[in-house]
C-alpha cells in the first residue's frame, strides 16, 4: 500500500502530561547542565527589567535637571548591564543548546533501538520515509520545544512577572490602563493557538507521507522504469508535494497573522498608554521618566 494512501497518524491532546514525562526522563542524566540552564533565567530577567528603570532614572534624575556628570554614570552603568546581559545570554543559550542536543542525541539512540527490536511485520505495516520522519524530524521538534519553547516561556514567565509588579509599584492606574488588552491579546493568541496547532500537525502528517512515497519510489525504481510508469509516479508526488506546500502556506498564515495581530494589539497600548499617561504628567501625578 502507498504511503499516501496508509494514514495511521493519531493525534492526541495537544498536551499530554504522561508524555511529556516520558520525554522528560531523557534529561535526567543531564541535569546538572539543566540546572546551569535554570540559573541563568532569573539574572538575565532581572537585568533586563534593570534597563526602563535606568532610562527612567536618566530622564528625571540627570535630563530634566541638566546633571550631565550623572547622566555620565547611568550611561556607563547602562552599558555595563548591556555587556553583562549579552554575555548572560550567550552563555543561556549555549547551555541550552547543549543540554537540548545531548537530549536528543540520547532520545534517536533509544528510539533506534527500539526499532531494531521491533518484529518484521511492523515494517511492513510502516513506510521507511515515514519512520525515518519520526526518528529525524520529530526528534528534531522536540529539540525546538527544550531549547526554544521551555527558554521563552520560562524567560517571558519571570520578565513579565518582573514587570507587573514594578508597573503596580510605581503606579497602579496606569498599570492597569496598560493591562486593559491583556484579555484581548488571550483571546487572540488562544484563537490562533488552536488553528496553529491543527496546521503544524497537518504539515507534520504530510511531510511523512511524502517522505514514505519517496523512499518507496526511489526503492522501486527499477520496477517503476520497467513499467514506464514515471509520468505516474510525477503526477502522485506532484500531488503530494502541493498537499505539504498549502500545508505550510497556511501554517504560515497562522503564524503571521498572530504575530500582526500581537503587534497591533501591543501599539494599541502604547497609545492608551500615552493618552493616560500624558494626562497623568500634565497633571503632575506622573513624571516623564516613569511614563
Amino acid at each position: 500500500m502507498r504511503a499516501h494512501e496508509h494514514d495511521d497518524e493519531i493525534l492526541g491532546k495537544a498536551y499530554d502530561a504522561r508524555l511529556m514525562a516520558r520525554v522528560w526522563r531523557f534529561t535526567r542524566p543531564h541535569g546538572r547542565l539543566v540546572l546551569l540552564s535554570l540559573i541563568v533565567f532569573p539574572p538575565v530577567a532581572l537585568l533586563e527589567l534593570l534597563q526602563p528603570y535606568l532610562v527612567k532614572m536618566a530622564i528625571d534624575d540627570h535630563i530634566l535637571r541638566r546633571d550631565w556628570a550623572g547622566l555620565g554614570r547611568i550611561a556607563a552603568i547602562f552599558l555595563m548591564v548591556l555587556v553583562a546581559l549579552y554575555a548572560l545570554r550567550v552563555a543561556q543559550a549555549y547551555l541550552t543548546q547543549l543540554t537540548g542536543q545531548r537530549v536528543m542525541y540520547d532520545l534517536r539512540h533509544a528510539l533506534f533501538a527500539h526499532l531494531q527490536r521491533l518484529d518484521a511485520p511492523f515494517f511492513d505495516r510502516n513506510p521507511v520515509g515515514r519512520l525515518m520522519t519520526r526518528v529525524l524530524n520529530d526528534v528534531e521538534a522536540i529539540n525546538e520545544l527544550f531549547t526554544s519553547g521551555v527558554v521563552s516561556i520560562l524567560g517571558d514567565v519571570l520578565t513579565l512577572t518582573g514587570v507587573v509588579v514594578i508597573m503596580l509599584g510605581m503606579n497602579w492606574k496606569l498599570a492597569l490602563v496598560t493591562f486593559a488588552l491583556v484579555p484581548l491579546l488571550a483571546l487572540a493568541a488562544g484563537y490562533f493557538r488552536l488553528r496553529a496547532r491543527d496546521s503544524y500537525r497537518t504539515v507534520r502528517t504530510r511531510l511523512a507521507r511524502l517522505n514514505a512515497f519517496l523512499q518507496e519510489s526511489f526503492q522501486g525504481m527499477s520496477v517503476i522504469q520497467l513499467f514506464a510508469r514515471e509520468a505516474g509516479e510525477r503526477a502522485l508526488f506532484a500531488g503530494l508535494n502541493a498537499d505539504l506546500r498549502r500545508g505550510q502556506f497556511r501554517s504560515t498564515f497562522y503564524d503571521a497573522s498572530l504575530y500582526a495581530t500581537v503587534e497591533a494589539i501591543g501599539s494599541a497600548a502604547v497609545a492608551l498608554l500615552l493618552w493616560y499617561g500624558g494626562g497623568e504628567v500634565a497633571r503632575g501625578a506622573l513624571t516623564f521618566g516613569g511614563l
